[in-house]
């Protein structure tokens, strides 16, 4: 009997190390994919976003205002994208320094993001500018777009603490509006960031005036 369980076992064994050899393959298997999978997503992550602030960055940024214009071609939807520049900016750079600035716009990046709605999209393209795409299937009111205008601008204000000291921001701000039929001065893409800019700057003008008078 024992001879017979024996041979048995000795029978068994191969097969018994065969499985667990294959079950140990198949999680080291399933292990590297969830590697995969996690680098993919995080090399996908790190090539939308911008590298200081950590939101979109002006490629993903444009992407998606090309979307827009062509939805607006195709159901009448409006888009609209707010420009937004800090005022004092290099003042506060060249003062603190480069890390104070870096500090200053990622701080400023998070307040803005506080005060984006889910559907919107803000990003960063550079330097102390930002914009704001919102894509909407309705007309927004000029009275509803300056309601978003101050909410920005009064994220932007509250001041930031660096190094035990208080650094205020202002910013100017300007938007422009597409609708492929109801805007025929504004034909692309380019017309409407540089309307957009050209009312970001009529904006840090008045202010301008404000403090000289």
């Amino acid at each position: 009997m024992s001879g017979w369980l024996t041979g048995v076992i000795g029978a068994l064994l191969p097969l018994s190390i065969t499985v667990v050899v294959i079950g140990t393959l198949y999680e080291a298997a399933r292990d590297s994919l969830k590697t995969l999978e996690k680098q993919k997503v995080d090399i996908t992550i790190l090539a939308e976003r911008d590298d200081l602030t950590g939101i979109y960055n002006s490629r993903v940024f444009h992407n998606m205002l090309d979307q827009a214009i062509e939805r607006s071609k195709r159901h009448g939807s409006w888009v609209y994208l707010v420009n937004i520049d800090l005022d004092n900016f290099k003042d506060i750079n060249d003062s603190y320094g480069h890390h104070a600035g870096d500090a200053i716009l990622r701080y400023m990046a998070k307040q803005l993001l506080n005060v984006t709605r889910g559907e919107d999209t803000l990003c960063r393209v550079g330097g102390d500018e930002f914009l704001m795409l919102i894509d909407s299937p309705e007309k927004h009111s000029k009275e509803e777009l300056n309601v978003v205008v101050e909410r920005l601008k009064a994220a932007i204000e509250i001041p930031y603490i660096y190094e035990k000291t208080k650094l205020s921001i202002r910013g100017s701000i300007g938007y422009a509006e597409y609708n492929a039929k109801a805007t025929p001065s504004i034909k692309n893409k380019d017309d409407l960031l540089k309307q957009a800019d050209r009312e970001m700057f009529k904006d840090k003008e008045r202010t301008r005036a404000q403090q000289t008078s």
